[in-house]
């Protein structure tokens, strides 16, 4: 099978649109994607991970400039602030499931043994409902039924913030941000951007997130940066509109006057994304190793780029 390296400009000119294909032909068109004429289909191999996506979806973003080809950049005009999620856009989603959840799981019962009745445990516990904070048996059962049916509920993000607090602060945890995004969000804040996070983990296990990280520079926080923390607690949840009507709602409490389409949205889910395209901003759904796949049709309705550096804010 032939491999052919192109331009998004070029790839255009010789691919009208509705045309049809036949043969055997590719067109390798960036790291992330390969354009097979015979299959009309986009594979995504890179470790391990595939993306499926229909040829056309693919065209599609392309004549939009919704999607990032070979060093082409993503165009987002007008950008005063930028709103990022965590797992799956900043850091790959097997550190929160692969390595955050199972230390939350692996250490409770130890601390729920040796701290049930302290001070330092007891907020924790007493956020959990009655009839699950009886005992210690009783809260770690509840504990281990919800995260097996990854439930996103405050109590339980709280709780699982706390236990990885030890964990951070003795060095067994250390967050792997992409390679892209600590130099995008110091850049972005030199040019005066606000940098926001939303995630539904807790602020607490935010902040600890973004203080521990692998990068080296400043001892890896990135704290510095971050002018705003939202949850599902403090602004709701991710797939609904109002939560991010609220979280613009706190910013002008703040004084910052930033207009919804002057902010953009940064997340790996789509439903996510579709929230904050109703609530005005505008958004970039990001496409990460590790991560779900994404619906073509859904592709084709958002900008799309796999690094940060692929964006252009103009």
């Amino acid at each position: 099978m032939q491999t052919i390296g192109l331009t998004a400009s070029t790839l255009l000119a010789v691919i009208p649109n509705n045309t049809e294909f036949s043969g055997t032909a590719s067109i390798l068109s960036c790291s992330w994607i390969k354009l097979s004429i015979k299959q009309k289909y986009v594979v995504n191999r890179q470790k391990g991970i595939e993306l499926i996506v229909p040829l056309y979806t693919v065209l599609k973003l392309l004549r939009r400039g919704r999607m990032a080809v070979a060093t082409g950049k993503i165009d987002v005009p007008g950008i005063q602030g930028v709103i990022l999620d965590i797992e799956g856009t900043i850091c790959p989603i097997s550190f929160v499931k692969d390595v955050l959840f199972p230390y939350a799981l692996e250490s409770l019962p130890g601390v729920l043994e040796t701290s049930w009745d302290s001070p330092s445990l007891a907020p924790f516990r007493d956020a959990f409902p009655a009839e699950h904070r009886g005992s210690p048996s009783a809260l770690l059962s509840h504990v281990q039924d919800l995260m097996a049916k990854d439930v996103k509920i405050a109590y339980l993000k709280s709780l699982q913030g706390h236990l990885w607090l030890t964990g951070y602060q003795s060095g067994a945890l250390r967050c792997p941000l992409f390679p892209d995004v600590a130099p995008a969000i110091r850049q972005w804040h030199a040019q005066g951007k606000k940098i926001l996070i939303y995630s539904s983990g807790s602020v607490a296990a935010q902040k600890l997130l973004l203080q521990y990280t692998t990068e080296t520079e400043n001892g890896g926080d990135l704290r510095e940066f971050i002018e705003g923390w939202y949850d599902t607690v403090n602004a709701g949840m991710k797939n609904e509109e109002s939560s991010y009507q609220k979280i613009l709602e706190e910013e002008r409490k703040k004084g910052v006057e930033i207009n919804a389409d002057a902010w953009v949205f940064f997340s790996d889910n789509f439903k996510e994304v579709e929230a904050a395209d109703k609530a005005g901003m505008k958004t970039v759904l990001t496409v990460r190793p590790g991560n779900a796949e994404v619906p073509g049709d859904e592709l084709e309705k958002y900008r799309v780029a796999e690094r940060f550096d692929n964006v252009n804010f103009v």
